[in-house]
């Protein structure tokens, strides 16, 4: 199971106030706070920024294996968030109409 490997591509994607070409030249700037549970006992490693870059530069096959699997988690998460949005959006459509009719 792997935890929270989205958050390092939403820590890029979604860092206020941060180019998302530069994030790298302000990277004392990401900060990411995120709580884990596990059914089962689990181990958790934490990278830093500069370990994530170690790892890029000296195991690039694990590194894009990580990578990999974060985009696709966080695109399964944002097509869910859309999925949500839209139906939102038909929900309050409908309850417009039929408040008005």
């Amino acid at each position: 199971c792997d935890f929270g490997t989205e958050d390092i591509i939403a820590g890029i994607l979604k860092t206020e106030g941060i180019n998302n070409e530069e994030w790298f030249q302000q990277k004392e700037k990401l900060v990411r706070h995120f709580t884990l549970m596990a059914e089962d006992s689990a181990e958790f490693l934490l990278f830093s920024i500069t370990d994530v870059n170690r790892m890029q530069a000296e195991f690039l096959e694990a590194y894009n294996k990580l990578m990999d699997r974060a985009y696709r988690r966080l695109e399964y998460a944002l097509t869910i968030k859309a999925e949500c949005i839209k139906k939102s959006e038909e929900l309050i459509r409908i309850g417009v109409k039929l408040n008005q009719g």
